[in-house]
């Protein structure tokens, strides 16, 4: 009963409407409303509606500057995208859907590691030293997506989209930008690993041995250095889908 979206139709909608009031620069606010915006997630698929609009919200605070923010953005979003599955009569079509916004988001990863890759997130002046804000930005963004595609399989019981593969080339991109930062440089291993110990349909292994050949084509070591350690561990994950693709992978 606590569940069901008829009865608790105001709850829901006061939880949305945290959304149009959020406090900018009180962190601890800001911080409580987001903890309040995820205890949508005890509706499960039951609101559509209410995902669709947060997963368009959300995305745009990717970036923001305090990181228990982005984390429960990242949390909420990985909910908002985890009820996009093929059922037995068709593909759900009323929650947010994945391919969609891993695309959405893709171009803005790629401008956020050319920036970072430009730009020296410090710049030291004798005794001063300068954070580069844009370059900030840059890995907010970067270390909320990895967060994101960590949550989307931590959540989804068909994680694998067309759009996940081809986000791929990004993520190993980002080691070579982020040797220096322990955090983030663990965290793009276990996204990729979370991708490579999942049972793949052979629908998607074409693609995603057409984006590991890009990356090992890449001049970037530690992003070909990446991928050869995912097609190790997805190769063992996936011994009899990947068989056929054997001698292509090879020669990676």
């Amino acid at each position: 009963e606590d569940e069901d979206p008829r009865r608790m139709y105001r709850p829901i909608e006061f939880l949305r409407s945290l959304m149009n009031n959020q406090t900018m620069g009180n962190t601890f606010l800001e911080t409580s409303q987001w903890s309040l915006i995820q205890k949508l997630s005890n509706f499960e698929w039951r609101i559509p509606a209410i995902w669709c609009a947060i997963n368009q919200y959300a995305k745009e605070f990717l970036d923001h500057p305090y990181k228990a923010i982005r984390e429960r953005i990242a949390s909420v979003l990985g909910t908002s995208l985890s009820f996009d599955i093929r059922l037995s009569n068709g593909q759900s079509t009323r929650h947010p859907n994945v391919d969609q916004f891993i695309d959405s988001i893709r171009e803005r990863l790629n401008q956020a590691i050319k920036i970072y890759e430009k730009k020296p997130l410090a710049n030291i002046s004798g005794q001063y030293v300068e954070i580069d804000s844009e370059s900030r930005r840059a890995v907010n963004y970067i270390e909320t997506v990895i967060q994101l595609h960590t949550q989307i399989f931590s959540g989804h019981i068909q994680p694998v989209k067309h759009a996940i593969i081809r986000i791929f080339p990004h993520l190993c991109e980002i080691d070579s930008i982020v040797a220096n930062d322990d955090f983030i440089r663990k965290s793009s291993v276990i996204c990729r690993m979370c991708l490579a110990v999942t049972y793949f349909d052979p629908s998607f292994i074409e693609e995603l041995i057409e984006q590991l050949e890009q990356v090992c084509s890449s001049p970037k070591w530690h992003a070909r250095r990446a991928a050869i350690e995912f097609i190790q561990n997805m190769i063992f994950c996936n011994l009899f889908n990947a068989r056929p693709y054997a001698q292509r992978l090879r020669q990676l």
